[in-house]
C-alpha cells in the first residue's frame, strides 16, 4: 500500500508492506506491516493508531468511541480511531479554501499532516494490490 502527497514539485509518501483490508462483514478493517518513508519525512497516518480499525463513514460510525463521530467531524470516510484523536490525517476531507492554499487548521480539511499552515495536499494516492 502506498499513501502520500504528490505534486508537480515533489513526491513524498509512506509505503506499508503486507497491507490487508478485510471484507464487508468485518467492516473493511485495516492491517499493515512495516512502513517506510520515501522522498522525505511524512507523517505515518496509519501505524500504529489505525491498524486493526474498521472503516467509518458518515452513516456507519466504526471509530470505537461512542462520544465522538469522527467521520462526521472530519467530513468523510476513513479508518478513524476515536480513542486516539480520530486520525493524524484526513485524506477524504474538504479541499481548503482557497483551493490548493495553506490550511487554516480545521479538522475537516483535506490534509496529510495535521499541522496548521502546511500546504494542502495536491494529490493523495492510495494503491492496493490484490492479495
Amino acid at each position: 500500500m502506498k499513501l502520500g502527497n504528490e505534486s508537480d514539485r515533489d513526491a513524498i509518501y509512506m509505503t506499508h508492506n503486507h497491507a490487508i483490508i478485510t471484507n464487508e462483514s468485518s467492516h473493511y478493517t485495516l492491517y499493515t506491516g512495516a512502513s517506510k518513508n520515501v522522498g522525505g519525512p511524512v507523517v505515518d497516518c496509519i501505524f500504529p493508531d489505525l491498524v486493526g480499525i474498521p472503516f467509518s463513514t458518515r452513516d456507519v460510525d466504526n471509530d470505537g468511541d461512542d462520544t465522538i463521530d469522527c467521520s462526521n467531524e472530519f467530513g468523510g470516510g476513513w479508518w478513524f480511531n476515536g480513542t486516539a484523536g480520530c486520525a493524524a490525517c484526513n485524506p477524504t476531507g474538504r479541499m481548503p479554501f482557497p483551493s490548493l492554499g495553506v490550511r487554516n487548521g480545521d479538522v475537516d480539511e483535506l490534509h496529510w499532516n495535521n499541522t496548521v499552515d502546511n500546504l494542502a495536499s495536491v494529490t493523495i494516492l492510495m494503491y492496493l494490490l490484490p492479495y
